[in-house]
């Protein structure tokens, strides 16, 4: 299938409309900034575009695990990428889900230590995991007037 990047670890096929998440893993969000130092960067905008870059006019093969709020949870590959996912984890531009919201994959484990010892993408900086950023997205919004 071909695909559109909706976001970090989601993509939508061009022809069916059906949205993928990507299984195990997650990723800043888009307007998600980290720190190297002094330098702020947009690891949420990081992680879609190594994504688009990763699916861009390429096939996408997925075998969907199960549904979730309307999109299939999936592992997917592409013509350049075996496992999407643990490769967005290699390159440090996504982490493994905690054990309480999803089965975690070993492998992806494993990969996420080494991106972590090499300082890689996020992990070469200070940043909020993802679902810790969202939480207080929503607090926020909640406490607005």
């Amino acid at each position: 299938m071909r695909v559109e990047v909706i976001d970090g670890v989601t993509f939508r096929d061009i022809e069916t409309g059906r949205v993928f998440r990507l299984f195990g893993i997650d990723a800043c969000q888009r307007d998600q900034i980290a720190n190297l130092g002094r330098q702020p960067w947009q690891c949420g905008v990081a992680a879609i575009a190594w994504l688009t870059n990763a699916t861009l006019n390429k096939w996408v093969s997925c075998n969907a695990l199960r549904e979730k709020d309307g999109r299939r949870i999936a592992r997917c590959s592409s013509s350049e990428h075996a496992d999407l996912a643990g490769d967005m984890i290699k390159e440090g531009l996504a982490v493994c889900l905690p054990d309480s919201e999803d089965q975690r994959v070993r492998s992806y484990i494993l990969d996420e230590e080494q991106a972590r010892k090499a300082y890689k993408g996020m992990w070469s900086s200070q940043f909020a995991m993802p679902w810790d950023y969202r939480a207080k997205q929503a607090s926020s919004r909640k406490n607005e007037p």
